[in-house]
């Protein structure tokens, strides 16, 4: 049996100052992108809420998405499995995070409460929202239930040329966002794929 302080954990080398803090914290560390505002329709109903557990998984718009089943956007995706990504600028952040705050289960309208406009999209029931800088229709094509995971293949993409530089906002946990900054070009670094350019 080995020595508690033969472990690594025990040995306590020197860390040059780092601070050691809860593994429940580090999904602030590594959230995988953009705030996200996810639409979805059930009957008659539009539904908005801001999410930020989504994540592209290959350059054929084909994305991963957690939300669990105590919200009615999941039943409404389980439903329909039909949705809309839409990507909020940071000038709309209020309004996009107060989509998270309204149970859809319980307000007639959210669109209308958080003030934003639903739009009809072509390809699915969700709606997009005109207030977004770029909107994705997108169907469900799998779903791994043991991790509330939903698998969607987006079908339909739009842009709003006149927010196309908006600067977009990634959050951070706990209330906490972050607004793009400065850009840095690093194209004649990158090996370059010729079926993909700029937006």
């Amino acid at each position: 049996m080995k020595n508690k302080q033969d472990t690594p954990a025990q040995k306590a080398p020197n860390l040059n100052g780092l601070k050691e803090i809860s593994t429940d914290k580090t999904f602030m560390l590594i959230e995988p992108g953009n705030l996200v505002l996810l639409t979805t329709r059930d009957n008659s109903k539009n539904n908005v809420m801001a999410l930020s557990w989504i994540m592209p998984m290959d350059f054929a718009a084909r994305f991963a998405l957690v939300t669990g089943s105590w919200n009615y956007s999941c039943r409404a995706l389980e439903k329909t499995r039909q949705c809309v990504l839409a990507i909020p600028p940071a000038g709309i952040l209020k309004k996009a995070v107060s989509t998270g705050n309204l149970d859809g289960g319980e307000v007639d309208d959210k669109f209308a409460e958080c003030g934003l406009t639903p739009l009809p999209a072509r390809d699915v029931c969700a709606p997009l929202v005109a207030e977004c800088i770029a909107n994705i229709e997108c169907k469900i094509v799998d779903r791994i239930k043991k991790h509330d995971i939903f698998i969607l293949q987006g079908i339909t993409a739009w842009l709003n040329p006149k927010l196309r530089k908006a600067k977009r906002v990634h959050a951070v946990g706990n209330g906490t966002f972050i607004e793009d900054g400065r850009t840095i070009n690093l194209k004649k670094f990158m090996l370059k794929r010729p079926d993909i350019e700029d937006l």
